[in-house]
C-alpha cells in the first residue's frame, strides 16, 4: 500500500513538472507600452484595475458595446478613446450617476497608464422610455477625462474619496453630461453636482 501511494505521488509530481516545463510561457500584457487599438484597449480594461471604487458598474467591462480609437487632432501621435457601455442594474438615478462616476475612475486608472492616451470619454447607455412607451438605448451619462487631469490624480485616493464624494469625478472631468430625464431625479444632497 505504501509503495502504491509513493508511486502515485511520484507520477503526480512528474506530471506537474512536465506540465510546467513543456508549455509555452505567455508574455504578460503590457498596456503602457502597447499600440493603442480597439483590441488593446479592451484587453487593458480586462486586466486587474489599479483603482476600483465601491460605486462602479459591476458588469464592466463585459458590458462594453463599442470602443473607438481616434487620433487627437491637437496632439499628433496621441489618441482619444471613446467607450460606450450598457449600464448594469442600479437602484435609482442617484445610484446610476454614482456608478458611472466610479466606472470612469476605474477606466481612467487603467487607460492613462499608456502615455499615448490624451483623452478618454465614457458613455453610459441606459434604457429610456419615451412618453409613448417606446424604449430605446440612450446615453444616460458621459464623462470626459483628459491627460492633464489624469497626471494630477492619485487614482486609488480618488477611488476611496468617491465613496464619500461621488460628484468629485464630475467636477474634475473635462466635460460631463447627464440626461435631463435622469438628472431631474438625482438626489443632489447625495451627489452634489
Amino acid at each position: 500500500m505504501k509503495r502504491l501511494l509513493a508511486l502515485l505521488i511520484g507520477i503526480t509530481l512528474i506530471m506537474l513538472l512536465m506540465a510546467g516545463c513543456g508549455g509555452e510561457k505567455k508574455e504578460a500584457f503590457n498596456w503602457a507600452g502597447s499600440d493603442v487599438t480597439v483590441d488593446t484597449v479592451k484587453k487593458a480594461l480586462e486586466q486587474k484595475t489599479p483603482a476600483k471604487p465601491v460605486f462602479s458598474d459591476t458588469d464592466f467591462p463585459q458590458n462594453i458595446t463599442d470602443v473607438q480609437v481616434l487620433d487627437n487632432v491637437a496632439k499628433p501621435g496621441q489618441k482619444n478613446i471613446l467607450i460606450y457601455y450598457k449600464s448594469g442594474t442600479v437602484w435609482d438615478e442617484t445610484d446610476f450617476v454614482k456608478r458611472v462616476g466610479g466606472t470612469a475612475i476605474q477606466v481612467g486608472s487603467v487607460l492613462f497608464t499608456n502615455p499615448k492616451i490624451e483623452q478618454v470619454a465614457l458613455f453610459a447607455q441606459t434604457e429610456m422610455t419615451d412618453q409613448y412607451g417606446k424604449k430605446s438605448l440612450e446615453v444616460g451619462a458621459k464623462i470626459v477625462l483628459s491627460r492633464e487631469i489624469a497626471e494630477k490624480v492619485d487614482w486609488k485616493g480618488l477611488a476611496d474619496r468617491h465613496t464619500a464624494d461621488p460628484a468629485n469625478i464630475y467636477h474634475l472631468a473635462k466635460d460631463y453630461y447627464i440626461h435631463p430625464g435622469i438628472l431631474r431625479n438625482v438626489k443632489l444632497d447625495k451627489v452634489k453636482l
